[in-house]
């Protein structure tokens, strides 16, 4: 009996050509048959090439090429020629958050929540100090609070939590949803912000160091504070060839990370010990939170060290750190549900457990929209409310 065949259309067939021709590997001579018509693929043959592809199965049924647009790659941070065509990864990401985005400005208008005041309370002012002390203020922080932080991994928490009590959604992972397999490239994104005056939201790649993933949350809350979108995919903190909105929103969140006071009179300290420049960098990191980068950056702005000296140590530390990366290893073991609980923002996964309860959504679209099924989903609701 002959093997049931499917006719994609040739639209959707060139779109996969165009978009996934280095990919394709050992099914590439098949496909180019069913490019140039001379064949049909089996159904089998074209599932698995959809599912090794991760395109969506109903791609195949299409008379069109997919319509994919994601308006955020408007708003990176680089122009990178790599994010004209973004993976497969940023794409599903992009879309799942938009998904929870949308679905947290309706449960807000259906429970007749407020829109929050602060979203882009900030645009059209320029001076970083004002919009500092603006966040500061409405976020209900001191430059104290942050420094009472032993580390990088416990402020990146304490700001979190400061995101989560005033509405701002924060979710974080280092792959597409819960597949091992589909890692997030650093490379290409760092954190993106979806500004919205019920739910905005911000997604972070837990892919980066924790030092870095306190910036990029810096970042991106001076975004959603100035009232604009933002794929942030700059490696390092840098003012550089970017825009006046970037240039400002890294200073921004460079100054309440390291206030400018504070900086200059440390550097003063350190600096009268004779120490040489890459001690001195050291000993500013001891002191405060901020990566190198930001350190260096901030020296850079308040015209404690020179340009020449400011690209030898950017160089050398920005080497360090794609080495690190290079080098870096998945971690094995852990604690899935502290890994989970980390992933999603508190105050969504209770929204949304609240609403199934109430009928509001299906469980189904839930776990769907989590990435958790009835045993994880609920593990992660009595881990949030410390039931263990």
């Amino acid at each position: 009996m002959a093997k049931e065949t499917i006719k994609i259309s040739e639209k959707v067939l060139n779109w996969i050509y165009d978009k996934y021709a280095d990919k394709l590997g050992a099914a590439y001579k098949n496909f180019m048959l069913w490019l140039g018509g001379k064949k049909e693929p089996t159904v089998k043959q074209a599932i698995d090439l959809f599912n090794k592809l991760n395109l969506p199965i109903r791609y195949m049924f299409l008379n069109d090429s997919p319509k994919e647009e994601l308006k955020l790659v408007e708003f990176r941070t680089i122009n990178s020629k790599e994010l004209i065509n973004p993976s497969r990864e940023l794409v599903d990401v992009y879309n799942n958050m938009l998904e929870i985005k949308n679905w947290m400005v309706d449960y807000s208008k259906t429970n007749e929540l407020e829109p929050l005041g602060f979203v882009g309370c900030c645009n059209g002012i320029t001076d970083k100090h004002a919009i500092a002390n603006r966040i500061m203020q409405e976020m209900n922080m001191s430059f104290n609070d942050l420094n009472k932080n032993s580390d990088a991994r416990n402020l990146f928490n304490f700001i979190r939590k400061k995101c989560e009590d005033i509405g701002i959604i924060v979710m974080m992972n280092g792959i597409y949803g819960s597949n091992t397999h589909r890692k997030l490239n650093i490379y290409e994104f760092r954190a993106f912000a979806l500004v919205d005056e019920y739910a905005p939201l911000i997604f972070i790649n837990s892919v980066d160091s924790f030092n870095a993933r306190l910036f990029s949350l810096l970042h991106e809350i001076v975004h959603i504070f100035i009232g604009t979108a933002d794929l942030y995919n700059l490696l390092e903190y840098n003012s550089f060839g970017v825009s006046k909105t970037e240039i400002l929103c890294n200073a921004v969140a460079a100054e309440i990370l390291i206030p400018d006071q504070y900086i200059k009179n440390e550097f003063e300290k350190i600096k009268n010990l004779n120490k040489d420049k890459y001690s001195v960098i050291s000993g500013l990191k001891a002191i405060f939170k901020g990566s190198e980068y930001v350190i260096i950056r901030k020296l850079l702005d308040n015209r404690l060290i020179t340009k020449p000296d400011y690209d030898e140590l950017i160089s050398n530390y920005k080497q360090k750190y794609i080495e690190q990366l290079n080098n870096k290893k998945s971690a094995k073991g852990g604690n899935y549900n502290v890994t989970l609980k980390s992933r999603i923002d508190s105050r969504l996964a209770i929204a949304l457990n609240s609403s199934a309860e109430n009928g509001a959504i299906s469980y189904v679209d839930v776990y769907r929209m989590t990435y958790t099924n009835s045993s994880t989903f609920d593990k992660l609701i009595k881990n949030i409310r410390g039931d263990y």
